[in-house]
């Protein structure tokens, strides 16, 4: 696991304290703040505890980098994604939205974390959000309008 800074480690603390009480949560924090950091830390804390997590991005090219990302955090992650082996033996796995909705394919979670989730709106997203109606959901944007 990394060390966050301090803005990060209150920002999981809030998220935390929200998912007491609510399914979905939005963290919404500006460019540059560690978001994918801050959900490496939430996603560590919830494998530990048994579930299993799909963090979905809306873009190709940015699967292969928060893949990446997550790993070198120290959270162990399977990707789904075209050309690149599946392992679904990971509790982790990083995704677009495109190829989820594309293959109709909908990897095991208990945790959904949604980058850029301003986008949420739209029908692909809704669509991938009602395969997962007792997930407990996170979204991560600096812009929280669409």
């Amino acid at each position: 696991m990394i060390a966050l800074h301090p803005h990060q480690q209150r920002a999981v603390d809030g998220v935390r304290a929200a998912f007491r009480r609510f399914k979905r949560v939005l963290l919404v924090a500006p460019t540059a703040f560690g978001k994918t950091a801050t959900a490496s830390v939430l996603i560590t804390w919830a494998v530990a505890k048994g579930k299993r997590v799909l963090f979905l991005v809306h873009r190709r090219e940015i699967v292969k980098d928060t893949h990446r990302r997550l790993t070198a955090s120290g959270v162990p992650c399977g990707l789904v994604m075209a050309g690149e082996p599946a392992d679904p033996l990971f509790n982790v796995q990083v995704a677009s939205v495109q190829t989820i909705a594309a293959r109709e394919f909908h990897p095991p979670a208990d945790f959904v974390v949604w980058d850029e989730c301003h986008h949420c709106a739209a029908d692909t997203y809704r669509a991938i959000h009602a395969q997962y109606p007792d997930a407990h959901h996170l979204g991560l944007t600096a812009t929280p309008e669409r």
